[in-house]
């Protein structure tokens, strides 16, 4: 199995991290760490640096990430890239052949959730396979360490993404 975890760095995204890292370990799965930075735009749109030369204090963040989250055996790749975070997550699920995705609850104004919807909304509307937002991650934790059995709400529409949530 491979895990997608996008992440912006923000304490409910390390959380979220911590999830997928612990469920990669348990089931000998991979894990993606993903960093999605807005690029600067112009008038013509987006600038991306090339592949290589681009953002290398970001992706200097997610390599120690990886290093504060890995356990004796996980594999963890990083990618960071340019473009919308619940795009680049959904991309990289896509790309990396990825059975579920990760990412950490945020809050958000009302203002902002009538306009833009949470990243992780928008992530979970558009992926084709399952997107775990974790928001109290004690309670998976201890799910994984074998201390409590899961309880799963699972909100589904006709579409891929809940007939695999479902599955």
């Amino acid at each position: 199995m491979r895990i997608v975890c996008g992440t912006d760095f923000s304490p409910a995204a390390a959380e979220a991290a911590e999830v997928a890292a612990h469920l990669a370990h348990r089931t000998g799965s991979t894990l993606h760490l993903v960093h999605a930075v807005l690029p600067p735009w112009e008038p013509t749109g987006p600038v991306t640096p090339p592949p290589g030369e681009a953002y290398p204090l970001e992706q200097a963040t997610l390599t120690e990430e990886a290093h504060r989250i890995g356990a004796d055996g996980l594999h963890i790749t990083t990618e960071v890239t340019a473009g919308a975070p619940d795009e680049v997550v959904t991309a990289a699920a896509g790309r990396e052949g990825a059975h579920l995705v990760v990412l950490g609850a945020t809050g958000h104004r009302a203002v902002d959730r009538w306009l833009l919807g949470s990243t992780a909304a928008r992530a979970a509307r558009e992926s084709h396979v399952p997107v775990l937002v974790v928001r109290q991650p004690e309670g998976l934790h201890a799910w994984l360490d074998g201390k409590r059995p899961l309880r799963v709400l699972v909100g589904v529409e006709p579409g891929p993404s809940s007939d695999a949530a479902l599955r």
